[in-house]
C-alpha cells in the first residue's frame, strides 16, 4: 500500500472535537509528513463501512481498486462495492497502522 494512495487519498474525514465529524478537500489534509493530525489519530474510527459509504460513489470506486481483490465485490451494475470484512480485518489494520506508522517516522512522500 502506498502512501500517497492511501484511503485519505480521495478525501478524508476526521474528528474535529469527539463526535463531529467534518469533510475537507485531501489539499487541506497532510498525508505525507509526521506533522499530519493523522499521526495521532486513531485509523480504526475513522475507517470503517459507515465512513466510507458517505464518500462519492467515484472516490469510493477509486479507493476500492486499491484493496485486495478479495475485499472487493463486483455488482451487477459494474460497480465495486466493498466486501463486509474489508474494512474489518486483521490485514487491513496492520496496514493501517503500518502506514501511520511511516508517516510518523517521515516515509510517505
Amino acid at each position: 500500500m502506498i502512501c500517497s494512495g492511501f484511503i485519505f487519498s480521495c478525501a478524508v474525514f476526521f474528528f474535529l472535537n469527539p463526535g463531529q465529524l467534518k469533510r475537507t478537500k485531501c489539499a487541506e489534509i497532510d498525508v505525507e509528513t509526521p506533522d499530519s493530525i493523522l499521526v495521532n489519530t486513531n485509523l480504526r474510527a475513522l475507517i470503517n463501512k459507515h465512513t466510507f459509504s458517505v464518500l462519492p460513489t467515484e472516490c469510493q470506486q477509486k479507493l476500492l481498486t486499491l484493496l485486495p481483490e478479495v475485499d472487493q465485490q463486483a455488482c451487477m451494475d459494474g460497480l465495486l462495492k466493498v466486501t463486509s470484512s474489508a474494512l474489518n480485518n486483521e490485514f487491513f489494520t496492520s496496514a493501517a497502522q503500518s502506514w501511520k506508522e511511516r508517516l510518523a517516522e517521515g516515509q510517505c512522500f
